[in-house]
């Protein structure tokens, strides 16, 4: 039979048969129980295995139990999560950018340059419209296609340009307060890429589009007439204060829009280092979750089917001598495997309640059941001498299980691993901890064939992780005598 654990959306549970049962009573003096071992044993009985499986990661994290009679199946590899640290991949159904930027900057600069042209060349034909100087707004138009198509690419060299060349070339004086606008587009586009800085702009932009009032010289607008200097106020000293409020306001959208754009992409950044982690804190939830798992199974079915293994095992062995031993074997095996199934039940009923259904999350062992466990040892054949206060140990629900499963584990490792048909398991109060102590005095069990389980392995580590979960500690090995020490410090519920 394999038991398989898969955290994934849906559920299937296969039913479990047989019922628990059997109570023993209690002897000896108080705080003190012996449990002598019966002189009959068992024989071997078939081991049973369990497998882990687990969904990729982004699935619910709803824990599914399946039990079936094929061979446990290799687990399916995990997907990798990939690293959205330095590219936000578009998600699929979001429009692909097919062009590059300038190329999206010169069609726009071209289309608003058509509408330009097209515009002043109707107006002049309307005879409606008698401009002092129509070659300005020719020029005007060149130098805002130029500064179109150029912002985001050349921004740097958009702007010296327009700031020395537009204005050496217009020469007339203003025409129109639209002759400003390749001015206001070169310096938004200057700052919005950071490449000038928002104080220099602001002073070079301002005089750029003051110095378009001056007239006279040599003008490409004027028909390369020589004329006076002169500076066209319009009557009106507070053109120089409208003129840098156009700069100041162009130059300052440039930098609400370069900040806007880094705040932009830091959260895209911010985002895909989210979904990176949680992808990363999905897979360890599932982890979690298969380790947990793994750690329950282990400790419930090994500690069960062991004392069933040792027994079947002794009745093989003094069949010879005792013809009822088989059947008193078989008979304490029916009662240890209704245990079993009991306690795979219990774990099968904890891992199928959620949260939201008021269920608890764990299986709740108490102190009360280390004598229980101590029973089933002294019917395999081991002798366990069980010491616990009878006062209140004051332990929390998970330290509680905690040393339950130590308990159970050790006294396990003790029958498989240990040639002692004596054992001890006895707790004792510290100020801030509960030190549990089992020891059996040796020798250790020589491997029957290559490649045994060693009294080191698996359960020796979940013993110990189990200690660490709770905050405690844990120490596991051999004592001087030859015998073996396991001691566990778990922390009260203060």
């Amino acid at each position: 039979m394999t038991v398989i654990f898969a955290p994934v959306a849906g559920w299937h549970i296969d039913p479990w048969g047989g019922n628990g049962g059997g109570a023993w009573p209690p002897r000896g003096p108080p705080g003190s129980d012996t449990f002598p071992a019966p002189s009959t044993r068992g024989r071997t009985g078939r081991a049973r295995r369990s497998s882990l499986r687990t969904s990729p990661p982004g699935a619910r994290h709803r824990t599914v139990v399946t039990v079936t009679d094929s061979p446990p199946q290799a687990l399916p590899p995990q997907a990798p999560v990939p690293d959205t640290r330095a590219t936000m991949q578009p998600r699929e159904g979001q429009p692909r950018p097919t062009r590059p930027p300038w190329v999206r900057d010169v069609i726009v600069a071209l289309v608003v340059g058509g509408i330009w042209f097209l515009a002043v060349r109707l107006a002049d034909q309307g005879g409606y419209w008698h401009p002092r100087w129509i070659s300005t707004y020719w020029w005007a138009g060149a130098w805002m296609v130029f500064a179109l198509a150029g912002r985001r690419t050349i921004p740097w060299t958009v702007f010296w340009l327009t700031m020395l060349c537009y204005p050496l070339g217009y020469r007339t004086g203003l025409q129109s307060d639209f002759h400003v606008l390749p001015i206001l587009i070169a310096a938004f586009g200057a700052t919005h890429s950071a490449r000038v800085r928002p104080a220099v702009a602001v002073v070079v932009a301002g005089a750029a589009g003051l110095s378009l009032r001056l007239r006279g010289g040599p003008a490409i607008t004027s028909g390369w007439d020589l004329r006076a200097l002169g500076f066209d106020f319009q009557g009106r000293p507070s053109t120089v204060l409208v003129m840098f409020a156009l700069t100041t306001g162009a130059v300052a959208l440039g930098v609400v829009m370069h900040r806007l754009a880094l705040s932009s992409q830091s959260l895209i950044n911010q985002n895909a280092e989210l979904q990176r982690l949680q992808g990363v804190v999905a897979e360890q939830a599932v982890s979690a979750e298969r380790l947990r798992i793994a750690r329950e199974l282990h400790d419930v079915v090994a500690h069960h089917m062991s004392a069933i293994v040792i027994r079947a095992q002794a009745a093989t062995r003094v069949a010879p001598n005792q013809p009822d031993a088989p059947l008193l074997a078989t008979e304490w095996i029916a009662e240890a495997g209704k245990d079993a199934l009991k306690a795979m039940r219990t774990i099968v009923d904890m891992l199928r309640e959620s949260p939201g259904e008021g269920g608890a999350l764990t299986p709740a062992p108490r102190l009360d059941d280390l004598r229980g466990a101590a029973q089933r040892m002294a019917q395999a054949g081991l002798d366990v001498t069980v010491m616990i206060p009878e006062v209140n140990l004051a332990l929390g629900p998970a330290a509680e299980l905690a040393l339950v499963r130590i308990a159970q584990e050790s006294l396990t490792n003790v029958l498989l691993h240990s040639t002692a048909t004596t054992a001890t398991l006895s707790l004792s109060r510290r100020p801030r901890h509960i030190v549990l102590t089992v020891h059996d005095p040796g020798p250790a069990r020589p491997p029957t064939q290559p490649g045994e389980a060693r009294r080191d392995g698996n359960g020796v580590r979940n013993m110990g992780e189990r200690a660490v979960t709770c905050g405690g500690r844990f120490s596991a090995g051999p004592d001087p005598d030859g015998g073996w020490l396991v001691r566990a410090h778990l922390p009260k519920d203060l």
